[in-house]
């Protein structure tokens, strides 16, 4: 849930990259780490109790530029691990690796592997959003199962972290 917040740092990220940028430089490389442990807001909002989450990704930002130095391509790679639980409730993991590509040029978006790979604390998987998606002007193309980008997830995980009823 915190990955969405990564994902718009990385945009003001991009937009302060051009600067860096220059013809002698046709890509810019930038490498950052970020972790979080505590409060979930969001999943504590959408649950209804106390949802705490506990993780780390590694985030890796390459942006291309054409020969004037202007960027035409960014390319996103995020890896990272999450632990999400409620006290007295469930547990559920979540291990992601996925790509966003924003072509400058044509402007698309895409987003390529698995966003979402969360499994509950012996159990299966609850939510796998993994394939592939692009948005454009013509629409969305949507490929493989995305449940994080087609349904409302905290239906699924606000009932494995619940605490158990008095």
């Amino acid at each position: 849930m915190r990955r969405w917040t990564v994902l718009i740092a990385v945009v003001a990220l991009v937009v302060a990259i051009p600067a860096a940028a220059s013809a002698a430089a046709p890509e810019v490389v930038e490498d950052f780490t970020a972790s979080w442990e505590g409060l979930d807001p969001g999943a504590t909002a959408a649950c209804g109790f106390e949802v705490h989450s506990d993780g780390s990704e590694t985030v890796k930002v390459t942006v291309f530029s054409n020969n004037d130095g202007e960027p035409t391509k960014v390319l996103v790679h995020i890896n990272g691990f999450n632990t999400i639980s409620s006290p007295g409730g469930g547990t559920v993991t979540d291990n992601y690796a996925f790509r966003v590509i924003e072509d400058l040029v044509a402007g698309t978006s895409r987003t390529l592997g698995n966003v979402f790979n969360m499994h509950a604390k012996g159990g299966g998987i609850l939510v796998n959003d993994s394939g592939f998606i692009e948005f454009s002007d013509s629409g969305v193309v949507i490929h493989g199962p995305h449940d994080a980008f087609v349904s409302d997830i905290g239906e699924v995980l606000c009932p494995v972290l619940a605490p158990p009823a008095p």
